[in-house]
């Protein structure tokens, strides 16, 4: 493409009326700093206001096999990123759980069912096991972050960032940018579990962070395998 401009003869005005701007041809992204879950923060676009005249004195302009253009059009306003505004932390209320003292945050745990109904939902929630297919390898899985006894609410994270203090006793290794599964105790790590009949699953990522904690995004995947001799 050849532009060539000569001396001025002309005035060209662009008169961008208020609530409009100029717009890229690229579709506009948004990014933002992976957090735990509780602490993230996205900042939704405002609008902006454009009420100026710019005159420029060209005379003439050659192009040569391209084509040069402006659209003009509305500065977008909206929710940020679609699927990452939403709350992957769950509350289940009146969810009766008598044996909530064996869970700790973190664990990964997913929904079983029971004979007798103790509550609405005829079922309770169990840990991962490797050694047992029923147990989370075709489970939806979910990690335990905490149980208020008195209301019985249930709160569990289905998707999302999640830390982990480096001293957790229910994480195993970690090592940023590696996958994660169940270990042979059933905790996240980045060791698969090992042994015949065990399943292997993957979880979710080590996500690096300057913060000093075990930070995941935890995302199940639906496909298990189970190991054999």
């Amino acid at each position: 493409m050849k532009i060539r401009i000569t001396s001025a003869s002309q005035v060209v005005s662009i008169n961008a009326l208020q609530n409009n701007a100029v717009s890229p041809t690229i579709p506009i992204a948004y990014s933002f700093e992976p957090s735990a879950i509780g602490m993230s923060e996205i900042q939704t676009p405002t609008q902006q206001s454009f009420n100026e005249i710019h005159q420029s004195p060209i005379s003439s302009v050659e192009i040569d096999t391209a084509s040069v253009y402006l659209q003009i059009g509305s500065v977008h306003t909206g929710n940020a990123i679609g699927e990452f505004d939403k709350n992957y932390l769950w509350e289940i209320p009146n969810f009766p759980l008598s044996n909530s003292g064996d869970f700790s945050f973190g664990d990964v745990v997913l929904f079983t069912p029971i004979s007798s109904a103790i509550n609405t939902y005829n079922c309770t929630i169990s840990k991962a096991d490797v050694s047992n297919v029923s147990l989370g390898a075709d489970k939806g899985l979910y990690i335990f972050s905490s149980y208020n006894t008195e209301a019985e609410k249930l709160y569990l994270i289905q998707r999302g960032f999640v830390d982990y203090e480096l001293t957790a006793t229910n994480f195993g290794d970690y090592e940023p940018g590696d996958t994660l599964y169940l270990d042979n105790n059933n905790h996240l790590s980045i060791n698969v579990a090992t042994g015949e009949d065990n399943w292997v699953r993957s979880l979710g990522t080590c996500i690096p962070n300057t913060d000093g904690k075990k930070r995941i995004w935890f995302d199940p995947d639906s496909t298990f395998i189970v190991l054999s001799e």
